[in-house]
């Protein structure tokens, strides 16, 4: 079992093979392995793929970290897992694009021979201010109040009364 393990942190085992051996050797593990170490090993929803094996790996290097025994995973299974990955995206573009063709096809045509037409107008002249608005107030800020003068003003405007 160690063994089989160690070969999956080294990234030595595939996916298929792992799964025989695991269901082969079910009733073993289920007496050697506590019940969290079987779940992080082998999830429930644990299938044949790459995904699952770079868990497997990480939980069986776990394993043998609990134990006092660090090991050093490969990144195998990772590398995999992202091919796995990107080959699953084209797939799914391939049948989306297979899918929208009909949809797609006539509207392609129509536009094949109906050229869109480029339309231009002036919006440099919109820029600016527009004719009859005045132009911004232009505000000097040379004589700003300061703080006092702007309690004063407004303790005048409220003749002394608590705000």
């Amino acid at each position: 079992m160690k063994q089989m393990f160690l070969r999956v942190a080294a990234g030595e085992v595939e996916p298929e093979e792992w799964e025989k051996w695991w269901n082969s050797n079910r009733l073993k593990l289920e007496e050697v392995l506590n019940r969290g170490d079987r779940g992080r090993i082998m999830p429930a929803l644990w299938s044949a793929n790459y995904y699952w094996m770079t868990k497997t790996q990480g939980c069986a290097a776990y394993y043998f970290h609990t134990q006092g025994r660090p090991v050093k995973t490969s990144d195998y299974y990772e590398e995999k897992a992202q091919e796995e990955e990107i080959r699953d995206r084209q797939k799914a573009m391939e049948a989306c694009h297979r899918k929208t063709a009909p949809a797609r096809h006539p509207w392609e045509e129509y536009l094949e021979k109906h050229p869109t037409e480029s339309i231009s107008f002036g919006w440099k002249s919109l820029l600016g201010t527009p004719p009859g608005q005045k132009p911004a107030k232009v505000f000097s800020y040379k004589n700003v109040r300061t703080t006092e003068q702007w309690k004063e003003s407004v303790y005048r405007l409220f003749q002394g009364r608590r705000i």
